[in-house]
């Protein structure tokens, strides 16, 4: 396994531990473009480095743009809760950006990666974890602990000799996705889960090998694995999800509208309308990945009967940068600037940002929320039904 540097990363171990044959299938596949959101929490997470590292607040180090202050702000409430970190178990030590190796100790190779925070104290070890998307992650998540288990390698690599901690905390720092119980979010793990996630890990690394292995579908697992749109078990499987509960084998409009029709013998009881809305995430992201899977055959030249190769319609774009372009039409006779270009007010919540505190309730009378319109969504969801006849339900959501 020396050739398989940090292929099992432990922010895919939800993947890879369920399953293994996901990590060599997945070898030569990518993303079709790193998404914006993807550059913003490494920006970020840049910015939570700088503070603690220097010893100051991730605003300082930050532009007065407004998406510059988004990404401090982020950062900002990874960087309070260290500073605010009770000293209950001794002297704080905090350690950023810290690479990891989960598998060190017992001989495995290619499970590493880089926790945002270590916190050591003289009995306490504690994983934090900042993260900037809107996908909800709890603090058990296999990822924490794994990186758990690789600081705790770090500083106990000798298990012959007693275990310098007594506690064992991860925590997810996740401000920008709301949840029913705030941003930050703890869970104390044992000796024995640590260990327990250790072997899994090694069996998992062991099974990825076997040439005859099979792949394990299931919707955690399934989510983010670029191997999806070219896996004949992630394709059974989500049919017989689909197909099982509501007897849909034609998937047409016609088909699946008659079958939903209200009031007549052929309409999907409301308990398999909720199912097959479960499978919306699954199946959008099965359709993503099924996309780049036909892409990359015919950039291969390999025929996908139907579909071919065409360039992506665009939009013209100015070859130069607006101050010139300004300059250019100023001195363009019968052009008046007033038309071709125009003055855009920021939103409500950039200026709330952009003005002192002392004009800020001047500005505030004069804006207002306007009422949202209706939206279906999960129990989970934090916020109060809009009819008042549904309770909202106060456990974590599914990952």
């Amino acid at each position: 396994m020396d050739d398989q540097h940090d292929q099992f990363s432990p922010s895919a171990s939800l993947q890879w531990l369920a399953c293994p044959v996901s990590i060599p299938r997945t070898q030569g596949k990518s993303e079709k473009d790193p998404h914006p959101s993807a550059q913003w929490g490494t920006d970020s997470h840049a910015l939570l480095e700088k503070a603690i590292n220097l010893g100051m607040p991730p605003l300082v180090f930050t532009g007065s743009d407004q998406d510059s202050v988004e990404k401090a702000e982020c950062a900002e409430v990874a960087w309070n809760y260290v500073q605010n970190h009770p000293q209950d178990w001794g002297p704080v030590v905090v350690r950023s950006e810290v690479q990891v190796d989960p598998g060190s100790v017992i001989g495995v190779k290619g499970v590493k990666g880089t926790a945002d925070i270590i916190v050591v104290t003289n009995s306490l070890l504690e994983v934090a974890d900042l993260k900037t998307g809107r996908h909800i992650v709890e603090p058990d998540s296999p990822q924490i602990g794994l990186y758990l288990l690789g600081a705790l390698n770090d500083y106990w690599p000798n298990r012959a000799l007693p275990c310098p901690f007594e506690t064992f905390c991860g925590t997810i720092i996740q401000p920008r996705a709301p949840h029913i119980n705030g941003p930050l979010r703890s869970k104390e793990y044992s000796l024995d889960e640590l260990f327990a996630l250790e072997r899994a890990m090694e069996l998992a690394v062991t099974q990825a090998q076997d040439p005859n292995a099979v792949g394990v579908p299931g919707e955690k697992q399934c989510r983010w694995c670029l191997a999806k749109g070219d896996c004949s078990e992630h394709k059974q499987w989500m049919l017989e999800e689909i197909i099982g509960p509501t007897g849909i084998t034609t998937v047409s409009q016609e088909s699946i509208g008659a079958a939903i029709a209200v009031n007549t013998e052929q309409s999907i009881p409301a308990d398999q309308l909720s199912h097959i809305l479960s499978l919306g995430a699954s199946l959008e992201a099965w359709l993503e990945a099924i996309r780049l899977e036909v892409k990359r055959r015919l950039e291969m030249r390999q025929q996908v009967p139907g579909w071919k190769l065409v360039k992506a319609q665009t939009r013209p774009k100015w070859i130069l940068d607006e101050a010139d372009l300004i300059k250019k039409f100023k001195g363009m006779r019968g052009v008046s600037i007033g038309k071709v270009t125009k003055l855009k007010v920021m939103t409500p919540l950039q200026a709330m940002r952009a003005v002192s505190e002392e004009v800020a309730p001047k500005v505030e009378k004069l804006w207002e929320r306007p009422e949202g319109t209706l939206t279906i969504a999960p129990q989970t969801d934090p916020r109060d039904d809009a009819l008042g006849w549904v309770d909202t339900i106060k456990t974590k959501p599914q990952e």
